[in-house]
């Protein structure tokens, strides 16, 4: 019989599926080191008080992207080259920091259904820093296959952390750059995608992908 959702018999049948998805994907789910990096990562930038993450490779029209593996002369060229390096085997990877808007995430979903037509290849969507502990460890600890493209903007709010020389503004993008910088330490090809305030997100992400 079905256990009611919330017992603890259902709670240790979801633990034991995460320890056999695991060990069938190649990654330890009872060790996260990739994502005690990426939260490092996050110290030392906030430690610098400088969250902008570099200089981009290409900027327009209030759109920057940031890679040290793809170039061009605007930011969609520099999408299309990290587009055209997925082969067989590989899949995408979109890790939003923007808005969790409904216009949002369907400009995701129809990003994804492209690179899919162009490529045939699988893609993932997930909404940062919540993913950071959930999928952020197979990104960056599994096997060597993924594009990722990180989206950041400017947040409209500057809340700040009670006892600490930061917002969670600034913290929500070192975050957002901390994991980037982990995605391309260990040799991912990775774009970060970020949009000015005022930007309309959802229908640059549309043209970017097109």
């Amino acid at each position: 019989m079905d256990e009611p959702i919330g017992s603890p018999a259902e709670f240790f049948r979801w633990e034991f599926a995460t320890a056999v998805a695991g060990a069938v994907l190649g990654i330890n789910p009872f060790d996260e080191p990739n994502v005690a990096e990426a939260k490092e990562k996050t110290k030392a930038i906030l430690a610098k008080a400088d969250v902008t993450g570099g200089a981009p490779v290409a900027s327009a029209n209030g759109v920057s992207v940031f890679s040290s593996r793809f170039e061009g002369s605007s930011p969609a060229q520099v999408v299309r080259n990290a587009v055209a390096s997925i082969r067989d085997g590989d899949y995408a990877g979109v890790l939003s920091y923007l808005p969790p808007l409904t216009e949002v995430e369907a400009a995701v979903l129809a990003s994804r259904v492209g690179i899919r037509s162009r490529t045939k290849a699988a893609s993932t969507f997930g909404v940062g820093p919540r993913y950071l502990h959930s999928t952020g460890q197979y990104h960056k600890g599994g096997p060597n296959t993924m594009v990722a493209f990180v989206l950041t903007g400017e947040d409209e709010t500057e809340t700040p952390i009670p006892d600490a020389p930061y917002s969670f503004k600034q913290l929500k993008r070192a975050q957002a750059v901390g994991d980037y910088e982990t995605l391309e330490a260990h040799d991912r090809r990775t774009v970060r995608i970020h949009f000015d305030r005022g930007v309309d997100a959802a229908s640059t992400l549309r043209e970017l992908f097109r």
